[in-house]
């Protein structure tokens, strides 16, 4: 028991030895968000990065689990490392991101904004050229109710029904009721397309 102990001890020694001589590299992720209709950029968007391991870290459980099949003919799973906290940036005037980070395995971008459904993008490779995310705006609809001469309608109910079609029927989706103001006015808003 103790030399297994201590064979495992030094395999693990070994690993982390070895995998520190995979050196750490930072490389900058950076990108647009866009409105998906104009192209436009798109100011004041938030951006979450969330990556996987450093490569280096990746190396290192790599080398880990060879050096116990090496000993034991057994894979151990190896010590995951810590999971990074979330980046997060602004978008600045012409929708551009950046985030300069150790050189991930894995990257993805979550982007949110008012007006636009939020959008996912996940990258495996090719992380430094760059993640673009395009945003779906969610629409609007507002009108004005008033009477046969004109005079706005104030506190008249407004119903809003849309037709989904769902397994090649359509569909009526739940109604959505807003309340005219006192100029007559309704507003639907942060309408799925």
């Amino acid at each position: 028991m103790r030399g297994g102990y201590a064979a495992f001890l030094l395999a693990l020694s070994c690993a982390v030895l070895h995998g520190q001589s995979v050196p750490e590299q930072s490389i900058t992720i950076s990108g647009n968000v866009t409105d998906s209709v104009t192209g436009r950029g798109i100011s004041g968007a938030l951006v979450i990065l969330q990556t996987g391991p450093s490569k280096a870290e990746f190396a290192a459980m790599q080398s880990q689990m060879r050096s116990q099949i090496e000993q034991d003919g057994d894979a151990v799973n190896p010590k995951p490392p810590a999971v990074p906290v979330p980046r997060r940036a602004v978008t600045d005037e012409n929708g551009k991101y950046s985030f300069t980070v150790p050189e991930p395995t894995v990257a993805i971008i979550q982007v949110s904004h008012s007006g636009y459904l939020n959008g996912v993008k996940q990258a495996l490779k090719d992380l430094a050229q760059g993640i673009n995310v395009a945003l779906v705006p969610t629409g609007v609809i507002e009108g004005r109710v008033a009477n046969a001469d004109g005079d706005p309608l104030p506190g008249v109910s407004v119903e809003m029904i849309q037709v989904q079609i769902q397994d090649g029927r359509k569909m009526l989706r739940a109604p959505q009721t807003v309340r005219t103001n006192d100029l007559g006015e309704y507003r639907f808003w942060n309408i799925t397309p």
